[in-house]
């Protein structure tokens, strides 16, 4: 059986609330990395979703690329985050126990490859070669400044208290991504359906459902997945969203609760 923690990015959108009641109703829980600047005006909704179990995860207060940013706005959009996050579990009167924190385009300030290459085998670099290109459409790797970056910002995560999911057990992915923030093993790649990016992909939510059969439902492995969904808020990708979902529930794909995680 496929074990999987599902993870989604990019939320609060209009259809945040509308995930969170498809999820509570067939049992599957779920992290949402929130950006602080979509926040505002949903904080009603994000209290709620706490309070009904399940977890808000930092994606940064700027949803851009932190390798493009100066250090000084990483920082301040981390912690600025940080703040907003304590006060919704503040004001939902639940203890905030799991910090967890994604980097916008898993960009921990390395671009668009997450670590220097020295140390990995070269099945590893194909492997984080690969999530990368998933993610954001290439992988590059980088260079010492941008090593030196990610190293800092590690460091923040560490101070504020965040650590990654555990449970992984791919060597790529432990040696490659850093030790506080939280990455991935899967991309769903629903982020082709969005309708700026149809042309250059042409993909369809039969295309998805394939690359789940053939890269999750066929896996013999024993490590633990993390998968990475996103909250659009556009209808096509909505829809898909809960079409998968269900899909891999049917398939026998265990959902993992990160809260019941000591």
């Amino acid at each position: 059986m496929v074990k999987a923690y599902l993870t989604i990015d990019d939320s609060p959108s209009s259809d945040f609330l509308g995930k969170v009641n498809f999820l509570s109703s067939i049992r599957v829980p779920a992290v949402f990395f929130c950006r602080g600047d979509l926040i505002e005006g949903r904080r009603d909704e994000l209290i709620e979703a706490i309070q009904r179990g399940f977890i808000i995860g930092s994606h940064s207060y700027i949803h851009k690329r932190h390798s493009l940013l100066s250090l000084e706005e990483c920082l301040d959009s981390i912690r600025r985050n940080d703040e907003i996050l304590e006060e919704l579990y503040l004001g939902a009167g639940v203890k905030r126990r799991k910090k967890v924190f994604r980097f916008p385009y898993l960009d921990n300030g390395c671009g668009s490859f997450p670590s220097s290459k020295e140390g990995l085998s070269i099945e590893e670099i194909r492997w984080l070669e690969k999530v990368m290109k998933d993610v954001v459409g290439e992988s590059k790797f980088p260079d010492i400044e941008q090593i030196s970056k990610k190293e800092v910002l590690q460091n923040e995560l560490k101070v504020l208290g965040y650590k990654g999911i555990p449970g992984v057990n791919i060597s790529a992915y432990n040696k490659g991504f850093g030790s506080f923030d939280s990455n991935i093993t899967y991309c769903s790649n629903d982020w082709h359906l969005v309708l700026r990016h149809q042309k250059t992909y042409q993909e369809t939510v039969k295309d998805l459902k394939r690359k789940i059969e053939e890269e999750i439902l066929s896996l013999k492995d024993l490590s633990v997945q993390i998968m990475l969904f996103h909250d659009y808020g556009e209808k096509i990708v909505d829809e898909a969203f809960r079409f998968l979902i269900s899909f891999m529930k049917e398939e026998g794909v265990d959902f993992l609760d990160l809260n019941r995680i000591s």
